[in-house]
């Protein structure tokens, strides 16, 4: 997960692993993103071997954390790197966060004995 630390610890899914590729300045429409010093450090660190490892990418909607750090994993030999669609946001809508599916809007599911709506 590659968000920046606010929207890791905000929420995330079971076993992420987070290293914040960019740093985001101001808000809204006048918010900045820039590569953040130490990223590809902290990820050779921990994937040494960069013509294996496969890396899953999940970042913002926007796709430009994403965009960050796929472009400089591949810069730096990493081939295997793919980004989650639609970054951390799309992934929560189909799953929770314990990494389960999550049900289709709009029915009734069974949970602990009990009839529940959702969606």
């Amino acid at each position: 997960d590659v968000r920046p630390g606010k929207e890791f610890e905000r929420e995330n899914f079971l076993h992420a692993l987070h290293i914040p590729a960019v740093k985001v300045s101001g808000f809204g429409a006048n918010a900045t993103v820039e590569p953040l010093d130490g990223f590809l450090e902290t990820v050779r660190e921990r994937f040494p071997d960069n013509g294996s490892v496969k890396i899953i990418v999940v970042g913002g909607d926007e796709g430009a954390y994403a965009e960050c750090a796929i472009t400089s994993l591949q810069e730096q030999g990493y081939r295997y790197v793919a980004e989650v669609g639609g970054g951390f946001p799309a992934w929560a809508k189909k799953f929770r966060p314990n990494g389960k599916r999550r049900a289709e809007g709009g029915g009734w599911v069974s949970a602990d004995g009990r009839e529940e709506l959702f969606g």
